[in-house]
């Protein structure tokens, strides 16, 4: 058989020159401080800057009363006489609250009628005594 040549190794590709790194862009110059607008407001009012009034402004259909008031009972039966009846007052859309500050209060008489509140104010349950007087609903003495 014929000799064959002995084998040669692949050829190596040519060597290439070395990259050149990217061209750089030019330095920019570093970024001034823009001033800051002052921010905006809170939306929500901050109760201690605006403040509620104390005692608040209530509507008509509240009353505070106390122990020195005149005319308590007649001051109430004007205001809630609706409410007292039965055909009138079942179905309306009145609604009282009657406020009692601390105190003693005699020879109250008081018609509770529908939706009508009546509330004793202070710490405790005691605060707000009644003597002498009465409450009836519905007719009935309570």
């Amino acid at each position: 058989p014929p000799a064959q040549p002995p084998a040669q190794p692949p050829a190596q590709p040519p060597a290439q020159p070395p990259a050149q790194p990217p061209a750089q862009p030019p330095a920019r110059p570093a970024p001034v401080a823009q001033p800051q607008p002052d921010p905006q407001p809170d939306p929500q009012p901050n109760p201690r800057s605006n403040p509620q009034p104390n005692p608040p402004l209530w509507p008509s259909s509240v009353m505070v009363v106390s122990p020195g008031d005149v005319g308590i009972s007649e001051r109430i039966a004007t205001a809630t006489s609706r409410l007292t009846d039965r055909h009138t007052g079942h179905f309306s859309s009145e609604r009282y609250a009657v406020m009692f500050t601390p105190g003693v209060y005699e020879d109250l008489s008081i018609e509770v009628g529908y939706y009508v509140q009546i509330l004793g104010l202070g710490e405790d349950a005691d605060d707000v005594r009644f003597t002498e007087g009465k409450a009836t609903s519905e007719g009935k003495g309570t």
